[in-house]
């Protein structure tokens, strides 16, 4: 935790005396594991993820980098880590996501590429809405609503991903250069107390 004295810009989540204590990042709520469950494309009908066998994206958020992959309910691994952003941004309402690494081949996404979009929560459920794509899809607004890994029912309460399967997909962004040491150490640790 960190202090500072008034005025200050940032997330308010406590206060002390003439002190406000903040959180170390604007992103820690939205910190954490996060699977698809709906996606709307413009004012296309919203596509519904309900298929308990269907793999699915998966969404790693940091508090400096967003790391996207799949889930295979079946398997129940997480896998095909394809692409990450470098967040920035002094308010989750608008970060600049600059693509950082991808898998050769796996994406159409430019290392380099910049994409705007915001972030917000509704209960349970994150809503990242942004803008991008290429062709026809170019600036077309994108709807997401992510659920976390932890409260994912779509495929009956036998079918989470476990311990080992979470951290070896840690271990995967971070030998993919998607994580600094620091940033792992932080996400390892957090899954360690989770068991």
């Amino acid at each position: 935790m960190k202090t500072f004295t008034l005025p200050m810009f940032v997330v308010l989540i406590g206060t002390l005396g003439t002190q406000y204590v903040l959180g170390d990042s604007p992103l820690d709520p939205y910190v954490g594991t996060w699977v698809i469950e709906s996606l709307q494309v413009g004012d296309e009908k919203p596509e519904e993820y309900k298929d308990a066998k269907e793999a699915r994206e998966i969404l790693i958020l940091t508090q400096d980098h967003a790391i996207y992959g799949s889930i295979d309910p079946v398997k129940k691994s997480i896998s095909d880590l394809r692409h990450a952003h470098q967040l920035e941004g002094s308010s989750p309402e608008k970060i600049k996501a600059t693509n950082v690494w991808r898998v050769p081949g796996g994406t159409n996404q430019v290392i380099g590429a910049e994409a705007y979009y915001s972030l917000s929560l509704d209960g349970n459920k994150l809503i990242k809405v942004g803008a991008w794509g290429s062709g026809k899809l170019a600036n077309v607004s994108r709807r997401q609503v992510w659920v976390r890994l932890d409260d994912f029912s779509g495929t009956g309460p036998q079918n989470s991903s476990t311990l080992g399967d979470k951290l070896i997909g840690l271990k995967k962004a971070y030998d993919a250069g998607a994580l600094t040491e620091r940033e792992y150490q932080q996400e390892k640790a957090k899954l360690l107390n989770q068991k």
